[in-house]
């Protein structure tokens, strides 16, 4: 069964896109020996929770669209700081 389009896809196609750049931004999950705090504990459990939207979103793009999926192994989602490197 096909994934439902997601909610921005849907919306630039019904705008006229005929091809979707579309960027992955979504850091990898910790190993569990990272899950030390509760900091680390509630981030994972947040990403967690989008990585269903991003895979639906990504499952509804067509061939010819393009899918960016930068490494950002490195970063997380307090690296503000870190702004060149994420650039």
């Amino acid at each position: 069964m096909p994934a439902a389009p997601s909610g921005e896809i849907e919306a630039a196609r019904a705008m006229g896109a005929q091809i979707i750049i579309a960027v992955n931004v979504g850091t990898p999950l910790l190993p569990r020996d990272k899950l030390t705090d509760v900091v680390n504990v509630a981030s994972q459990l947040i990403l967690m929770m989008g990585l269903d939207n991003v895979e639906r979103s990504v499952a509804s793009l067509r061939p010819g669209d393009v899918l960016i999926t930068p490494d950002l192994a490195a970063l997380g989602s307090a690296d503000f700081g870190k702004g060149e490197a994420i650039v």
